[in-house]
């Protein structure tokens, strides 16, 4: 199977380089898989599609303000700097812009934090910092990273291109564990009003924590599927998860879960036998020929092409399905990526 099956054309005017306010008011396009129909709702009109017993499960992962601006001492240079990792409270990893002027030994720094590089990887730096410096730190002297082609859109537009609401509207409503460093962004079009409703009609919702990796940005570099290689992304499932889980699985209720990340992290966790709490890492790549062993349903938002995201919504939706549902949203101008309209598999 090749890279090329996934692949589409998409007038740049579709990718949304707007948040809305109003977040459960953006379009849905609901997707049965029993017939291979397509309906259009909006986002709120889930509550539509659930009922008592079934099980929403939802990723509280937070996005960490992990891009940082500091000054090389020896260069003189301001350089760009995205954390990917906080290993204690004096060590992380970053990628830096413009690498290849950074060495071993060099000092950047920002404010009161001062860092040593103490390793090269590639555009990867490990860095030493001089003081106490973890999450809390970083969300304090940091920029939320938004996508690429969100930023990149909006400076072709003449738009500033990060605003300070996009540290709202890039968060989910129940975000509370921070370690992404992008959004689980199907969770995106949630509120807390919308959530109520939810349990209230007897859906019971849980959640899990996947931190988003910078993996999530890079591009398929091979041709071939079975080629493909997954970065580790750290994540954990709890007891009363696998336990709501397999209650609902044994009643014969749906388990709906709200994007990629829970996918794979579910997927990873009932994955043992017998099914049991997780806490680790996954790198599992889901793509057409997978067989699914947890969820029922699937919300997502539409995603880049050639993409890993999009091959797994093809593997739980089908690849002429998915692919003739991706052909509609574009003819019907729905709003693409992160920011972007949201899809329900059903």
């Amino acid at each position: 199977m090749n890279i090329s099956d996934f692949d589409f054309d998409l007038p740049e005017e579709l990718i949304a380089h707007e948040f809305i306010k109003e977040r459960d008011k953006c379009r849905l396009l609901v997707v049965d898989r029993s017939n291979g129909t397509f309906r259009e709702c909006i986002f709120r009109d889930i509550v539509n599609f659930l009922n008592d017993g079934d099980v929403l499960v939802l990723n509280d992962s937070g996005v960490v303000k992990s891009r940082v601006y500091m000054n090389c001492e020896r260069t003189k240079r301001t350089h760009e700097v995205f954390f990917t990792k906080i290993i204690n409270d004096f060590e992380s990893v970053a990628l830096i812009r413009n690498a290849r002027r950074i060495k071993v030994g060099d000092r950047l720094g920002v404010g009161e934090f001062k860092f040593t590089v103490t390793r090269v990887d590639g555009n990867l730096r490990g860095l030493m910092s001089n003081k106490k410096f973890g999450i809390s730190e970083l969300n304090s002297i940091g920029e939320i990273p938004l996508p690429p082609y969100i930023e990149k859109k909006r400076e072709k537009m003449g738009i500033e291109r990060v605003k300070k609401e996009d540290e709202i509207f890039y968060q989910t409503v129940y975000s509370k564990v921070y370690g992404s460093v992008a959004s689980p962004t199907a969770g995106l079009h949630f509120t807390n009003e919308l959530l109520d409703e939810l349990k209230s009609k007897g859906v019971i919702i849980k959640y899990i924590t996947l931190h988003v990796g910078l993996g999530t940005f890079e591009p398929i570099r091979v041709e071939r599927v079975e080629e493909v290689r997954l970065h580790s992304e750290y994540f954990e499932v709890g007891d009363d998860v696998i336990g709501a889980i397999t209650s609902a699985k044994m009643n014969k209720k749906k388990v709906v879960a709200v994007g990629t990340t829970v996918t794979r992290a579910l997927e990873t966790a009932f994955s043992q036998n017998p099914p049991r709490a997780y806490v680790g890492e996954t790198n599992l790549f889901i793509h057409p020929g997978y067989e699914f062993k947890v969820i029922d349903s699937l919300i997502t938002n539409f995603h880049l092409p050639r993409s890993s995201l999009i091959l797994l919504v093809a593997a739980f939706g089908g690849r002429d399905l998915v692919m003739s549902a991706y052909s509609y949203a574009i003819k019907n101008k729905f709003r693409f990526y992160s920011y972007g309209d949201a899809m329900f598999i059903k």
